[in-house]
C-alpha cells in the first residue's frame, strides 16, 4: 500500500501517493523532503516507541528491516501494517539509504488475534476439565495433554507428546488395549464411552471412565482422536463393596428359616425372603 525511500544522511523521506494516503498525510508534491519524524507521528501513539527502536536497530546493523505497527485509515480506524525495508551501508558501515514498502496486514492480524483467543480459551477449558484430557493423531501419538494427563503419566509434556500409550505405560498390555480401543473408535467414526484400567506410575491400580470421539479435519476426515477420562477407582471400590454386602445378605437370607422382610415405608415397597 505504499513505498518510501529515506536518504538517511539528509533525513529526507520520499513517499509515493499510496503511502501518503495510508498515513493520512497531505501530498507535498515533490515526493521528497519529508522528515522521518512526520511519518512516525502518524503511527499509533502506543506503537511509536517500538517503531523508533526498530528503526534505530536497523540503521545500526544494516540489512533487512521488518516491523509491524498501526496507522489510521481514511475511515478513521487504526489498521495494522507491516513495513519491510533494507538499510544500505557504505564501506565504513554507516547507514546511507533506507528504501522500503508498506503492506496491509490488518486482516491477517485480526485472524491471528481470533486464533490466539480461541487457543487461549481452549487451553483454559482443557485445564479446567476434571480428569485427563488429551488428543492423539491417527497413529496414536499424543498431541496435547492437560495437567491431569501429566500427573497420570508422571512426566512433563515435552517428554510425552509424540509418544503412544505402549511407549508411556509400564504395563504394555494396558497400553495396547488403549490403542486398540482408540483405533476402533477412529475406524468407526463414532463416539464411545468405555471403562479402562490404567495404573499410575507408583503402581496404584486405577479405573478410568473414558469418553472418546474421532478428531476430524476441515473436510470431515478422521485424523485422530480426542478424549477425556475420569478416575472412577473410588466409585468402583464402593460399587464392589455394595455388591459384596448384597451378596452376603442374599446368602444369609437363603441360609435361615426365619422370616426376613424389609419394608420401605416411604412408598410401601416390601422385600421378603423365601421363608416369609
Amino acid at each position: 500500500i505504499g513505498t518510501w525511500f529515506w536518504d538517511i544522511t539528509s533525513d529526507a523521506v520520499a513517499t509515493d501517493p499510496a503511502l501518503e494516503k495510508a498515513f493520512g498525510l497531505k501530498s507535498n508534491g515533490s515526493r521528497g523532503g519529508r522528515k522521518l519524524e512526520e511519518l512516525v507521528r502518524s503511527v499509533h501513539p502506543e506503537d511509536q516507541p517500538a517503531l523508533e527502536d526498530a528503526i534505530e536497530a536497523a540503521i545500526a546493523r544494516g540489512g533487512q528491516y521488518v516491523h509491524q505497527y498501526r496507522i489510521r485509515s481514511t475511515q478513521g480506524d487504526w489498521r495494522w501494517v507491516e513495513a519491510r525495508g533494507w538499510v544500505n551501508l557504505d564501506a565504513t558501515g554507516v547507514a546511507q539509504t533506507f528504501p522500503g514498502v508498506l503492506v496491509d496486514i490488518d486482516d491477517r492480524r485480526q485472524a491471528e488475534h481470533a486464533r490466539d483467543r480461541a487457543e487461549a480459551l481452549l487451553s483454559t477449558f482443557v485445564e479446567a476439565v476434571p480428569g485427563v484430557v488429551y488428543a492423539k493423531d491417527r497413529a496414536g501419538r499424543l498431541l496435547i495433554g492437560n495437567q491431569g494427563a501429566t500427573n497420570l503419566i508422571g512426566r512433563p509434556p515435552n517428554e510425552y507428546l509424540g509418544l503412544t500409550d505402549p511407549q508411556l505405560l509400564d504395563n504394555q498390555m494396558q497400553g495396547e488395549a488403549v490403542m486398540a480401543a482408540d483405533a476402533r473408535i477412529m475406524a468407526s467414526g463414532q463416539i464411545e464411552q468405555l471403562e479402562e484400567e490404567i495404573n499410575f506410575p507408583d503402581g496404584k491400580r486405577a479405573f478410568w471412565l473414558s469418553t472418546k470421539a474421532p478428531l476430524r479435519d476441515a473436510q470431515g476426515e478422521v485424523i485422530g482422536l480426542i478424549g477425556a477420562s475420569l478416575d472412577i477407582t473410588d466409585r468402583k471400590a464402593v460399587e464392589a463393596s455394595h455388591r459384596e454386602i448384597e451378596e452376603r445378605y442374599r446368602l444369609a437370607a437363603l441360609a435361615t428359616s426365619d422370616a426376613i422382610w424389609d419394608w420401605r415405608m416411604a412408598d410401601g415397597h416390601v422385600v421378603w425372603n423365601e421363608a416369609l
